[in-house]
């Protein structure tokens, strides 16, 4: 009956361990920031495993360094811990040195453990240490600490091991993601640039279209995916004027009525290209709706309205006006900052969303 019972308590754990590792795999996948990665790394290791602390420290190739980059609870009792540490050197660089996790029962005992001041400070007592390992490549080194001695079995090294590996792949397509980012955007720079001298527009017009979309969203609070949604869309929300006739886009008069109807079929076309080169989706209704009005006017002539158009293309809608109006066109003078931001205010209700317009004025305020 007792074997019974402890077999019952090992499958329970084991399944909720199982459990923890696909709560964290699916965290570590929703951001592309790897600082945001590393953090919800440690927290949910620390919070799945119960474990007083876990610390997240990366292998740095070139100084042959162990850097820590995240913990579980970071005080001023904890700076010891965030020197570097040599491969090779204390418990985690052994771990790094030979790609092999350890168990420490007893920290108290262990004198490779650099730390034991801290340890006594904070109460703890053991140690488990484990190789994140990605392809054969070590990218770090993941320890947890407990404040019970010889706290640590062999599942508890399996499965943070598990959590280790995992993390490691994250840690890794996270960088190769922030890298193919890097070039997708120095093509959307040069391709933005080619899209305004098309326009006729001012130079750098798309880059300050992006500054003023992140700095709305930074103040509302959009997730980093929302971001991401925004720098592409700062680049690329002009992309559909590809189609029209240059005589249309450089026309000094006031544009007749068959020219104004081509103009507004931009964001349409846009939308079309950008859905045929199989971009993300939040990218394709941002395009599409940046020049809708909150009040359903606007174009295209059908589409959501109010809140129900996304908050991208609303808060694109704002940044791409404010900068086109300041901006010397063809056809008309730039308007004085004053004067866009008299036309926001005007329009906030019905071209533009209030809290949008509202939000956007106060970061113009702070800058001025």
């Amino acid at each position: 009956m007792i074997r019974r019972e402890s077999k019952s308590k090992k499958l329970k754990k084991y399944l909720n361990d199982i459990k923890a590792l696909y709560q964290v795999s699916k965290s570590m996948t929703s951001t592309l920031n790897l600082d945001e990665v590393l953090e919800m790394i440690a927290t949910k290791v620390a919070s799945a495993l119960g474990a007083k602390l876990c610390t997240l420290r990366l292998f740095d190739e070139k100084d042959r360094v162990l850097k820590l980059r995240a913990t579980s609870a970071l005080n001023k009792t904890l700076t010891p811990l965030m020197k570097d540490i040599p491969v090779g050197e204390g418990v985690a660089g052994g771990v790094a040195l030979k790609k092999r996790a350890r168990i420490v029962k007893d920290l108290s005992r262990c004198k490779e453990f650099l730390h034991p001041e801290v340890a006594r400070k904070k109460g703890w007592r053991s140690m488990l240490s484990v190789p994140m390992i990605e392809r054969d490549k070590l990218v770090g080194v993941l320890s947890i600490y407990s404040d019970k001695g010889d706290a640590f079995r062999a599942d508890d090294k399996d499965i943070l091991q598990l959590f280790g590996n995992q993390a490691a792949i994250a840690i890794e397509d996270t960088r190769l993601a922030l890298y193919a980012r890097t070039d997708h955007l120095k093509i959307m720079r040069l391709f933005a640039g080619m899209l305004d001298a098309k326009d006729n527009y001012t130079e750098e017009h798309s880059e300050r279209v992006m500054r003023y979309t992140l700095a709305i969203a930074d103040e509302i609070g959009l997730s980093q995916q929302q971001k991401e949604i925004l720098r592409y869309a700062s680049y690329l929300h002009d992309i559909g004027k590809i189609g029209l006739d240059n005589a249309i886009l450089t026309k000094p008069d006031k544009l007749t009525k068959e020219e104004w109807e081509e103009v507004k079929k931009h964001p349409e076309i846009g939308a079309d290209i950008l859905r045929k080169a199989g971009l993300v989706d939040g990218l394709i209704p941002t395009v599409l709706y940046h020049h809708r009005h909150y009040d359903g006017r606007g174009y295209p002539e059908k589409g959501p309205t109010g809140k129900k158009i996304s908050i991208e293309a609303r808060i694109l809608a704002v940044a791409d006006a404010y900068e086109a109006m300041v901006s010397k066109r063809v056809y008309r003078n730039a308007l004085s900052d004053e004067d866009a931001r008299a036309e926001l205010k005007r329009c906030a209700g019905t071209q533009f969303d209030p809290e949008v317009v509202d939000i956007f004025l106060k970061i113009l305020a702070r800058q001025k």
